[in-house]
């Protein structure tokens, strides 16, 4: 290792990056006893799933210096590329995707919405997702490198369920499943009941049960192959069989599912959510913001009082709370706007 810190020296480096070459290397010798290009390639996807991109890179570039160094006639790693764009090169500009998506929005298709925003824009192909264990649904996310050689990260968010649970309560009621998906009470004629969410909720603890089971299995062994390894079969395919059951009643129950605006956005104006808003319209006029916030706290108190909206207030009590405030105001806390404003 001495004479590689003399060749890195020699060649101008930097100490901090010295430093970080050496770790690299000393890793990939405590992993890598012998170095062979299937080796190499074994120690890259270790790299790539335990680490960040940007720290992964680090350490390959710095296992290709090593290998010059050592003059290998193998093979060099080649880094990884992160997708960061919301669309697909050649397929799809921003400016399309952008126009594609405030569509559906204006149209109420929260569906298609929902599909272009999470699915479209990862650039996952149907066979990268065969790729997908139990252990990333998990973590809640799956890295895939292409032929190109970039990750891209594809999410799985956990609290899909959930979230269908709470949004199907009377106490929301932001979405309505299909009969088929649902059931009624036994005692109240007008529940439904989102069965196959609250199920598919149910089997997540099942999951991470044999996740948990595999993983103590698989910790105890002191070396190499053990007849424990038996035990590993009924925790992977009763895992896997688990989660393809459920994503295939979980697709059909989403597709179906029914959407309610009205009743999200009558949720969304009773919480004064658009208060901030208000005060950024004062500010945009010269007052100091903390002026601007005291202004509107004083606005929302007389809107709990009355039993109204920043939205059904009358311009007159705006000015009497601040003269500043004109009829711009009510463009400035409108709903829509203000999701817009954020991207949303």
């Amino acid at each position: 290792m001495k004479d590689f810190i003399d060749h890195l020296e020699g060649r101008g480096y930097a100490s901090n990056t010295i430093n970080l070459y050496v770790y690299a290397i000393t890793q990939l010798s405590e992993r890598v006893p012998k170095v062979t290009n299937q080796a190499l390639l074994e120690h890259k996807d270790w790299l790539v799933a335990t680490f960040a991109p940007k720290t992964a890179n680090s350490r390959i570039g710095a296992i290709n210096v090593y290998l010059d160094f050592i003059a290998y006639e193998g093979m060099r790693l080649k880094g990884i590329k992160v997708q960061q764009k919301p669309f697909l090169d050649n397929v799809i500009t921003n400016e399309q995707y952008e126009t594609l998506k405030d569509g559906l929005r204006a149209e109420g298709d929260w569906f298609w919405y929902h599909v272009v925003r999470t699915l479209a824009c990862t650039g996952a192909r149907v066979s990268e997702l065969r790729q997908f264990e139990v252990r990333h649904v998990r973590i809640g996310h799956l890295d895939i490198i292409s032929k190109g050689q970039k990750l891209r990260r594809i999410w799985i968010p956990k609290s899909l369920c959930e979230e269908i649970i709470m949004w199907c309560s009377w106490e929301f009621k932001f979405a309505e499943l299909d009969d088929a998906f649902s059931t009624g009470s036994s005692i109240m004629p007008q529940k439904k009941n989102p069965d196959l969410a609250e199920l598919a909720r149910g089997k997540a603890g099942r999951v991470i049960g044999d996740l948990c089971g595999l993983l103590t299995t698989m910790k105890g062994l002191p070396l190499a192959y053990n007849k424990d390894m038996q035990e590993d079969k009924d925790a992977i395919f009763d895992g896997m069989d688990t989660v393809k059951m459920c994503l295939t009643a979980l697709i059909p129950m989403i597709a179906t599912m029914k959407m309610i605006p009205e009743n999200m956005r009558k949720a969304a104006a009773g919480g004064f959510i658009n208060a901030t808003d208000c005060a950024d319209f004062l500010v945009s006029k010269g007052l100091p913001f903390r002026d601007a916030y005291k202004a509107t706290g004083e606005l929302v108190a007389l809107c709990i009082k009355n039993g109204t909206t920043l939205e059904e207030l009358p311009i007159d009590e705006y000015k009497s709370i601040c003269p500043l405030f004109d009829e711009g105001v009510y463009d400035a806390i409108n709903l829509e706007n203000c999701v817009t404003r954020r991207g949303m």
